[in-house]
């Protein structure tokens, strides 16, 4: 595993969610670190599985060797389940797995722009 320096910036605690939403700043020496590498470096951090721990997003800083990444803590694996977006959970997939990100939603790759220029031109007429 490649050694990440992670330094808490905020925290909220969303109670009506249940989840605790939290910003870090990972630094890192060399090569960008890979997305499930800092889901697992951040959930040894906070002591937790990685199961319950979801990036929602990671922000590169420009001319830096940081990221700063939003995360999701929720209280189990269930109830991480439950609420998670499944964009978030496609691309934990696909950056375990290694896989495209279209073909874990089933549509070709290209594709997926063009169905979304097609539903605008409707959503338009």
């Amino acid at each position: 595993m490649i050694r990440l320096e992670i330094k808490k910036l905020s925290e909220n605690d969303n109670k009506f969610i249940g989840r605790k939403e939290i910003k870090f700043e990972v630094a890192y020496a060399e090569a960008p670190p890979k997305r499930m590498d800092i889901r697992a470096e951040i959930a040894k951090h906070l002591n937790l599985q990685p199961e319950v721990v979801a990036i929602t997003k990671i922000k590169n800083i420009f001319g830096l060797r940081k990221n700063v990444v939003y995360v999701n803590v929720y209280n189990d694996v269930n109830e991480a389940k439950l609420i998670i977006d499944t964009k978030i959970i496609e691309a934990d997939i696909q950056s375990f797995s290694g896989i495209n990100n279209n073909s874990v939603r089933g549509t070709p790759p290209n594709t997926t722009h063009l169905n979304c220029m097609f539903q605008l031109q409707v959503y338009h007429h």
